[in-house]
């Protein structure tokens, strides 16, 4: 530390000494309080070349032992000062030497904070011992991180690969169970056709029952009027006076004949009517019959939704998300 203080001091004075040699002191002008200008003057007063050279190289090299001493008194920590306490004489400065001075110790101060910073930074001792252990925990440190971050990636890529999976799985079973929503909505459109086709299949054959009700008691009542018809013909054959109400009596029975006949082939063509249609009601299930396929049908259609709708939740860790629908299908 000291010894780059000095050298710098030094460095310095030579290009002050360069370019200001009256700036500096010599030992004996420092003691005495003299400058140099005194001397300078002196020379010149002389006029002589050749001894102003030999005296400015005399004063240069006074004045770079001066230098020299001073600076060693400083760097040395003021040890030859406590032991000559006697022989020393008070040294005056120049207001910019002082200042000059003052600089220097600043500069002095910061190199010392440098160095002592520079020190602490320094490595302990047994940092080279330690060296080995710190590279292969460091390396294998690195190689458990490098493995783990390799194991981090590669579970994420198969969270997203098993995420992009899941997404089609589910799209597809929402887009089932769409479907199994719109087949269920026709059948249920085509029971209430169906009940409406056996409503009107009934309506139809309350009025084939009701004709036939009629047509019997047409023929009840036609029976009645032939035996009527019987026991007129009777009185007719018994009475020979009678003849224009004979011949009356013939046209009228002629007329119920002809009324009977229509009415038979009435009766002949409602009963057709009745038989195709018994044909048609055995040949298609009753409304009970049907309403049970339905149901059955609903049933099963529920249950695969159901089905599928336990395998999504499972798969997304969603249990009470579909099966509020499956409580409102069932309902």
């Amino acid at each position: 530390m000291y010894f780059l203080l000095s050298i710098l001091i030094v460095k310095r004075a030579k290009i002050k000494l360069r370019t200001h040699p009256s700036v500096f002191f010599s030992p004996n002008s420092i003691r005495f309080g003299c400058h140099f200008d005194s001397t300078s003057s002196i020379s010149r007063r002389h006029g002589s070349s050749s001894s102003i050279t030999e005296q400015s190289r005399r004063r240069e090299a006074e004045a770079m032992a001066g230098l020299l001493a001073w600076a060693a008194d400083v760097v040395g920590g003021h040890g030859s000062v406590h032991g000559d306490e006697a022989d020393d004489i008070p040294i005056l400065f120049t207001e910019e030497q002082q200042s000059y001075v003052r600089e220097l110790d600043r500069k002095s101060a910061s190199l010392t904070r440098a160095i002592q910073d520079l020190r602490q930074r320094l490595p302990p001792a047994d940092i080279s011992q330690r060296l080995p252990h710190l590279l292969a925990h460091s390396l294998a440190s690195n190689a458990a991180l490098t493995m783990q971050l390799n194991a981090h990636s590669a579970t994420k890529e198969q969270t997203q690969l098993r995420e992009v999976t899941l997404q089609e799985e589910n799209a597809a079973y929402e887009r089932a169970i769409s479907n199994c929503e719109s087949k269920i909505q026709e059948k249920v459109q085509e029971t209430d056709l169906l009940q409406r086709k056996l409503k009107e299949i009934d309506d139809v054959e309350i009025n084939l029952r009701e004709q036939m009700e009629n047509v019997e008691a047409a023929k009840v009542s036609e029976s009645a009027k032939s035996s009527d018809l019987v026991v007129l013909r009777k009185e007719v054959r018994e009475g020979s006076d009678a003849e224009a109400a004979k011949v009356s009596v013939l046209e009228k029975l002629e007329a119920k004949k002809k009324e009977l006949s229509s009415m038979e082939e009435i009766v002949q063509e409602l009963e057709r009517k009745w038989a195709h249609t018994q044909e048609k009601a055995l040949k298609q299930p009753t409304p009970a019959q049907r309403e049970k396929i339905l149901d059955k049908q609903l049933h099963s259609l529920i249950e695969q939704l159901a089905a599928k709708q336990v395998h999504t939740s499972c798969h997304f860790n969603w249990p009470g998300k579909l099966l509020p629908n499956n409580n409102a299908l069932m309902e």
